[in-house]
């Protein structure tokens, strides 16, 4: 991955910073209730995720903060620590992934995330029925083929006994 995949602005006043940008861009907004508190997520007009808005932490200025996608967040925080990045803060988003937040050597903000894989049981599951669904289908046709060719045969069969004569 490596690019950004969320924006989230973390400032002292959500419901003023939703007016702003719903005013400048046109972004919609909606507010999803987490174990943390209410976290706003934000669409473009035409309901493309853009990221989200949140109050910042106490001793932290507002800011945009970008999240870049990554295979493995383990791997990518040892690579944070070992090229003298400071890591911040980590969490877990349940059912949707987790991250980090930290500082480069310079002390500027970002955040990796790393997006959680779909559940392998519901893939197996679809995957399955689908499976499924194509045998049926294939078996139903086979024995609709088999049908209309055992009539054939039998239209085309000749009688096994002469025809009556007449005289």
């Amino acid at each position: 991955m490596s690019k950004f995949v969320h924006m989230e602005l973390h400032t002292p006043d959500v419901k003023a910073s939703k007016g702003f940008y719903k005013g400048v861009f046109g972004w919609k907004t909606q507010d999803m209730k987490m174990p943390q508190g209410v976290y706003t997520m934000v669409t473009d007009a035409n309901g493309e995720g853009i990221g989200g808005i949140t109050p910042n932490q106490p001793g932290t200025p507002p800011m945009w903060l970008g999240y870049v996608g990554v295979d493995s967040l383990a791997r990518t925080v040892k690579k944070i620590e070992k090229r003298g990045g400071k890591i911040v803060h980590q969490d877990a988003v349940p059912g949707m992934g987790k991250f980090a937040i930290f500082l480069d050597p310079q002390g500027v903000a970002c955040a990796a995330w790393e997006a959680a894989a779909p559940p392998k049981a519901a893939k197996k599951t679809a995957k399955k029925k689908a499976a499924k669904k194509k045998a049926a289908k294939k078996s139903a046709k086979k024995k609709a083929s088999k049908k209309k060719a055992a009539k054939k045969k039998a239209a085309a069969k000749p009688p096994t006994e002469p025809p009556p004569t007449t005289s």
